[in-house]
Parts: C-alpha cells; sequence; structure tokens
C-alpha cells in the first residue's frame, strides 16, 4: 500500500536525475615558483559528504621517473574577517599522504584545493590551489581543471593514476552486467517512514528528509529490479496509534527488506535511560493555565509527550521478529531532554555529480546478500542533539544517504554496512565539530553529535539495549 501518493509520485518525477555522490576531476597545476616549478597532475575523487581520495603525480626536474602520491581528503570553509565560516569558499586538502610509486626524494607539501561557490547552480567550482596557510592562491599560479562524467573517464586518463591491476581501475572498467534468480525476483522492500512534517520547528526540514529517503530507496529497488511498498505517515497520519497499527500490518515473507526511517523530535528519558532514544509521536501543549507551579506544568507536559512516544529500539524488535532477511531501522532525532531542540549548522557543500555508475554486485552486497542482518541506527548518543536546518534537511539522513550511494558506486571494492555506518558516522561527527552551538567561539561551545549504530547477522540474535 501506497499513501499519500500525489508526495511519492512527485518524488518520482526526480529520482534519477542524480543517483550518484561522487565528483571526479582531474587537475594540473605549477605553482610557478622558483623552489618548486614542477607540473602536478592530480586525480580527485569527492563524495557528497566530504570524504574522498586524490592521487598526485609529478616528477622532480632532471629525473624521468615519476611520482605517484595518494592521499584522503579534510574539507571546510574557511573562516571570515568575523571568524565564521566563509561559506563562498570550500578547501578541500590532501592529508594522511602515501607514496605509492618512489619515495620521498622531495619535502612535498599536500597541496589545498579551492573550491568557490557558484550562486547560478548552487554548487562550488575548482577556482584553484594554494600551498599557503591562509588558503590564499598565488597570482603565479597555473591550473587547470576538468570534471569527469561517468562514461568520460576512460583508461587513458585513469591509468595515468591507477595501475590496471588496483580495484580502482577493475571496477571502473568491468562490464556491467544486471540480473536476478526467479527467487530474488520476487523479493519485496518495505519501506515504512514515520515523519512530524506538521512541528513548527523541523516540519520543513523533515519534508525534506522525506523527499532524500524516498528517492534513494526507490532508486536502489529500481536498480535491483525489485518491488518495492512505501508507505509514509506524515501531517495528519503522523501519530503513534498511526505507527502502532503500521507496524501490526506490517507482514515481510523471509527473503523481504524492511526498512523503517524517522525524522522529528526525539528525547531520552534520564530515570530509564536507554542507549536509543523515544520518538516524541505527538507534540502534548499542556496548557501552563491549568497550574499555578511551573514546575507542576512542566512535570504533566513532559508524562504527556512520554505517554505518546515510541523507543526506536522497541521498533527495531518489534519489526526483527516479523522474520524479514534484511531490517533496516534508522532515526534522525535528538536524545536529549525532552524539550531539547535541534541545533542548526552551515549546509554541507555540494559539488556537480560525475553520474557515475552503480555496482551490481556491492548493491548484491549490501542487500541481496542471503545472510540475514538486522541494523539500528540513530543520529546522536545520550544527551546529544541533532543538527537540521529547514532549507536542507537533517543532517545525519543527508550523510546516511551520500554514504550509502557512494558505496554502491562502482569506485568502491567488498562494500559492507558497517563500512556504510561508519563513514556516515564519521562525517556527521566531523560536520557538528565544526560548528559553534554556542558563543564564544571557543572549544568548550563546539557542537557534539555522534551517531549510533548496531549490526547484527543472523536471524535470532538478541540484541542488548
Amino acid at each position: 500500500m501506497i499513501k499519500n501518493c500525489t508526495l511519492v509520485l512527485l518524488f518520482l518525477t526526480v529520482v534519477f536525475t542524480n543517483t550518484s555522490a561522487q565528483s571526479a576531476y582531474t587537475f594540473t597545476y605549477n605553482f610557478n615558483e622558483p623552489e618548486n616549478n614542477i607540473t602536478y597532475h592530480a586525480f580527485l575523487v569527492r563524495n557528497n559528504d566530504g570524504s574522498g581520495l586524490v592521487r598526485i603525480r609529478y616528477s622532480l626536474p632532471g629525473n624521468e621517473e615519476d611520482i605517484l602520491t595518494e592521499a584522503f581528503i579534510d574539507e571546510f570553509n574557511p573562516p571570515d574577517k568575523n571568524d565564521d565560516p566563509d561559506t563562498s569558499l570550500l578547501i578541500i586538502k590532501a592529508v594522511n599522504l602515501s607514496y605509492i610509486l618512489e619515495n620521498d626524494k622531495l619535502k612535498f607539501a599536500p597541496p589545498a584545493f579551492v573550491f568557490r561557490y557558484n550562486s547560478q547552480n548552487n554548487l562550488f567550482e575548482p577556482a584553484g590551489v594554494s600551498n599557503e596557510t591562509n588558503y590564499a592562491i598565488s597570482p603565479s599560479v597555473s591550473f587547470q581543471w576538468t570534471l569527469h562524467e561517468g562514461a568520460a573517464l576512460n583508461k587513458d586518463i585513469v591509468s595515468l593514476f591507477f595501475s590496471d591491476d588496483e580495484d580502482f581501475y577493475i571496477n571502473l572498467f568491468r562490464p556491467v552486467t544486471r540480473s536476478l534468480s526467479p527467487a530474488e525476483k520476487n523479493i519485496k522492500m518495505h519501506l515504512l517512514i514515520v515523519a512530524d512534517t506538521i512541528d513548527a520547528t523541523i516540519g520543513k526540514a523533515v519534508s525534506i528528509d522525506i523527499k532524500r529517503v524516498t528517492e534513494l530507496f526507490t532508486s536502489i529497488s529500481s536498480y535491483l529490479g525489485i518491488k518495492l511498498n512505501i508507505n509514509i505517515l506524515a501531517g495528519k497520519n503522523y501519530g503513534k496509534a498511526f505507527t502502532q497499527s503500521a507496524l501490526t500490518k506490517l507482514r515481510p515473507a523471509p527473503t523481504d527488506i524492511v526498512i523503517f526511517y524517522y525524522s522529528g523530535h526525539g528525547f531520552r528519558i534520564p530515570e530509564k535511560p536507554r542507549a536509543f532514544p523515544n520518538m516524541k509521536l505527538k507534540n502534548v501543549k499542556t496548557p501552563r493555565t491549568a497550574f499555578r507551579d511551573s514546575l507542576v506544568w512542566a512535570k504533566a507536559s513532559r508524562t504527556a509527550n512520554i505517554s505518546q512516544s515510541m523507543n526506536v529500539a522497541d521498533i527495531f524488535q518489534t519489526i526483527t521478529k516479523k522474520g524479514a532477511r534484511m531490517n533496516l531501522v534508522i532515526s534522525d532525532c535528538c536524545n536529549d531532554d525532552i524539550f531539547s531542540v535541534n541545533f542548526k549548522s552551515t549546509k554541507p557543500s555540494g559539488t556537480k555529480s560525475s553520474n557515475i555508475k552503480w555496482s551490481e554486485q556491492n548493491l548484491r552486497a549490501l542487500f541481496l546478500d542471503p545472510t540475514p542482518v538486522s541494523i539500528l541506527a540513530t543520529a546522536c548518543t545520550e544527551t546529544e542533539t541533532s543538527a537540521s536546518q529547514a532549507d536542507f534537511g537533517s543532517f545525519y539522513t543527508y550523510f546516511l544517504k551520500s554514504s550509502l550511494e557512494s558505496h554502491c558506486s562502482i569506485l568502491k571494492n567488498n562494500v559492507s554496512w558497517d563500512q556504510v555506518l561508519k563513514q556516515a558516522q564519521g562525517q556527521t561527527t566531523i560536520k557538528a565539530k565544526n560548528t559553534y552551538c554556542s558563543k564564544p567561539r571557543i572549544p568548550a561551545n563546539l557542537c557534539k553529535q555522534n551517531p549510533v549504530y548496531r549490526v547484527v547477522i543472523g536471524k535470532n540474535q538478541k540484541l542488548s539495549f
């Protein structure tokens, strides 16, 4: 059954326009300095969550042997004059450098690639390269860049940076074949979304979350060729009774996939501590006029809201008992006091997608593996709040979607759910660490958001909470 059909059909009209969250660039640059007059060639793969890698190839003057280095990337918005993040610039810095060809014959300073925001397409585009601590681009630097669409990533380009026996090269040029066995053709993906779109503080962000999640799993089910059932409990269909009813009616087959996603307010009960949050399934507003004492009012409001909540871990246990082969339970909400609110941060920076193909092998490993798996993930640990923004959505949902898409890509190999969740966890934590939740801007006031997840392999495995 599909509810909110108009909303779902709207999502499906855009679902296949950008299914890859990766950008692939080549750069050629020279600092044209007396002590550094070397032409460098770089290959950058950036995932939309800010993770990625870069390989840089160059040769020393008078030496025909090339040197090839590899590094991970760290990206951030540099501080402006007021020490606020300069959201017009994105710095992508090479970190944790290692040498693939030749040894360190020259003290190689990892570069910082400077991207500038383009208001015409709302994306960041390469503007230059810097070796300065303030990331200024010297007028003497020569810099050329190319964004490669998936089909344009040919062997001539890739072989400059990867040998033909490396996984990256092999995966990129492996023939694409897709086929389901008769049994796999009967697999269904059940997507149940519970989302508080009515709340005045987070409703707009939650609506964007619904779009992202629907788009993601519609694309995945379509690519695999399996059926998808979507049930969205939002608006007037949002609440504890609707959620309980939907869970009761959920009857997956033993080979099916069940995905439960929640976006809304969440909280913990200190006197009954649990690692995973309670979903606030109705905002019960008890009138203050009914109580003379504000503490009595707060206690009454708290009790009323708790009665209209469900714990995410209980949802997980209810779903896993239904016996599906794969269960994925995700919540993007706070895990702090019942009256806490989400913190806001600058939006993650986007670059144009290269539309890199997905890998059937990777999608099979994540969604069609015959070994049963159940996954429980939430946006933050106890006493923490989650980040969201009205015109962007919730940050953990964004990072989880980006991580899953990048692990579905042909550029990845031997993928697992632990890898997907760990990358989403790490990028969410990094984003929070670069955000101040209050002033002054001192380390003690940096935000904290550390997603939590558990992966259970096999059926009838108990997970302690």
